[in-house]
C-alpha cells in the first residue's frame, strides 16, 4: 500500500479527468469473461472490502494483468486500481495502465546545470502512454431485471491506440479486462474495412487495375449513406472477382461470420481522401470531392490529341502507371 500525498493525488485524478472526461474517447464494450480469476469478478466484489482485502484482490488483479503483458511482450508498467461510485453511489471500478518512459530533467550540481536521465517516468500527459479499462453497474430498469450479473454492468475502454489507426492493445481489453468488441459498431466496422482492403492489397497485389477497381468499391460501399449495414456476403457477390470468392470467403467470411451495423465515423476521414501514388514515392493526394472536380487523367492517344491548355489547367506528365487510380463517375 503506498500513501498518496495531495500532490500525486491531484495528478492522478488530473489525468483521469482528462483522459476520461469526454466521452467520446471512450469505446463502449461488452463484459464477457466472468470466471472466477477473471477482471469483473474481481472488480464486481472490491466495494465495501477491508484494507486487508482490498490489497489481495488487487494483487490478484496486477497478476492477471502480468500475465497477459508477458503473453504480449509487453514492457512493465504501473497498475492503479481506483474504486468508486457514481452520482448515485453505483459502483464504479476504473483501471488505469500508465507506461513508463525514459527522459531528461535538468538540475543543478555545484552550482552548474546538467542534464539527468529519468527512468521510467510515468503519469505524464501523453495520451499514447495511457489505458483505461472501467466497468460500471448500471442503473436497474426492468429491462435489465432478467439479465446475467455481469450483464447489469457495462465496460468502457480508453486507449489511443484505437484511435490512430494502430493495432489496439488485445491483450489488455480482451486477455487482461475480458471484454469483447463485438457489440461496438464503430469498431467492428473499422475492423471490417481494415480486413477489406487488406484482402485486396493481398490477393490483387500484381493486378493494378483490379486492385484498384475492388479498393474503390469497397470505399463507395462504405460511403454509402443508403447502407446502413456491412454484409460480407453481398460484397463478396458484387464486389469481389467470382475467382478469388472462395479465398475471400477463407480469409474474411470466416472471421466476419454475420452482418456488422456500420458506423464510419472511426475512417470518415480515409474514406474522404483519394490518392495516386507513382513510383519512387511521388504521390498525388487530396480529398476525393477535389479528384472528381480538378482533376482529370488521360488514359489514351485519342484523349491526349484532343488535350487543349485551356486557362486555369495545368498539365504534368509522370512517367509511370499510379499503383491506385481513383476511377469514381462524375456526379450527375
Amino acid at each position: 500500500m503506498v500513501e498518496l500525498t495531495p500532490e500525486v493525488h491531484e495528478i492522478i485524478t488530473s489525468r483521469l479527468a482528462t483522459y476520461c472526461g469526454d466521452r467520446s474517447r471512450a469505446f463502449e464494450l461488452k463484459i464477457t469473461k466472468v470466471g472466477e480469476e477473471t477482471f469483473y469478478n474481481q472488480a464486481a466484489t472490491l466495494r465495501g472490502l477491508n484494507t486487508e482485502d482490498f490489497i489481495a484482490a488487487s494483487k490478484q488483479i496486477a497478476q492477471l494483468l502480468a500475465k497477459n503483458q508477458r503473453k504480449g511482450n509487453v514492457q512493465t508498467s504501473s497498475l492503479f486500481i481506483l474504486d468508486a461510485v457514481d452520482e448515485d453511489a453505483r459502483p464504479v471500478v476504473i483501471c488505469l495502465k500508465a507506461e513508463g518512459t525514459d527522459a531528461l530533467t535538468q538540475e543543478e550540481h555545484e552550482g552548474v546545470p546538467r542534464l539527468v536521465q529519468v527512468k521510467n517516468l510515468f503519469m505524464g500527459r501523453t495520451e499514447k502512454f495511457f489505458k483505461v479499462g472501467l466497468v460500471y453497474e448500471m442503473a436497474p430498469t426492468a429491462a435489465n431485471a432478467d439479465l446475467l450479473p455481469h450483464e447489469q454492468w457495462g465496460a468502457l475502454l480508453y486507449d489511443h491506440q484505437f484511435r490512430t489507426g494502430t493495432e489496439p492493445a488485445r491483450y489488455f481489453w480482451d486477455g487482461f479486462l475480458g471484454f469483447s468488441l463485438d457489440h461496438n459498431e464503430k469498431l467492428m466496422s473499422k475492423h471490417a474495412y481494415a480486413a477489406l482492403q487488406q484482402f485486396a492489397e493481398k490477393n490483387f497485389s500484381g493486378d493494378v487495375d483490379t486492385k484498384s477497381l475492388v479498393l474503390n468499391r469497397i470505399d463507395e460501399y462504405m460511403s454509402n449513406e443508403n447502407v446502413h449495414t456491412i454484409d460480407f456476403e453481398e460484397i463478396k457477390n458484387t464486389i469481389i472477382p467470382p475467382e478469388k470468392r472462395d479465398d475471400f470467403n477463407e480469409q474474411v467470411h470466416n472471421v466476419f461470420t454475420h452482418s456488422i451495423a456500420k458506423d464510419t465515423a472511426l475512417f470518415n476521414n480515409k474514406l474522404n481522401q483519394a490518392r495516386m501514388q507513382f513510383q519512387d514515392n511521388l504521390v498525388l493526394r487530396g480529398t476525393k470531392e477535389a479528384f472528381e472536380n480538378r482533376v482529370d487523367v488521360i488514359e489514351s492517344q485519342a484523349d491526349l490529341q484532343s488535350l487543349r491548355l485551356d486557362d486555369g489547367y495545368t498539365i504534368i506528365r509522370i512517367k509511370g502507371n499510379p499503383d491506385r487510380f481513383l476511377r469514381y463517375a462524375k456526379p450527375e
